[in-house]
């Protein structure tokens, strides 16, 4: 790991989750959920943000990673070739030949591509892992007694 590698993980952990964070998150719980995975089941479809709480802080915190250090599937480089040649296609509909820079247009999808911004998580590959069903049947009877509303660990409650 390179001391850059480390501190974007660090910053990272720090930050508050973006809405798309939050929507892998949901996708991971919705799967594990479809497949039986919660020991707590009607727990999980009443408190689904503390679920996903929770799975952002196994992220996070417990794993020190990020969305994009998950198992993922991404488009194809046809399926990204065919959304930029959309992309430019729509471009030039709306602003004319004349303003549309498609090298610039390039470049950034380009960016995008190494971020990694047409890529969602592998859920099916979550929800085979060991480790996360035992996160999954851990948590969903953990929760019943604790309040994990933020990312952090919350108080214990009586809900």
């Amino acid at each position: 790991t390179t001391a850059c590698e480390r501190t974007r993980r660090i910053r990272f952990r720090k930050s508050n989750p973006t809405p798309i964070d939050s929507i892998h998150a949901d996708r991971i719980a919705m799967a594990a959920w479809k497949a039986g995975l919660f020991a707590n089941p009607e727990f999980v479809d009443s408190r689904r943000k503390a679920v996903n709480n929770a799975i952002l802080r196994r992220i996070r915190v417990d794993l020190n990673a990020s969305i994009a250090d998950l198992p993922l599937e991404c488009l194809s480089e046809r399926q990204v070739e065919d959304l930029f040649q959309t992309s430019v296609d729509m471009a030039k509909a709306m602003l004319g030949n004349k303003a549309l820079d498609v090298d610039s247009r390039r470049n950034r999808f380009q960016r995008a591509v190494t971020q990694k911004k047409f890529c969602s998580v592998n859920t099916t590959a979550i929800i085979e892992d060991e480790s996360w069903k035992e996160f999954f049947q851990m948590k969903s009877t953990a929760m019943t007694r604790h309040d994990y509303s933020s990312v952090g660990v919350g108080k214990v409650t009586d809900k």
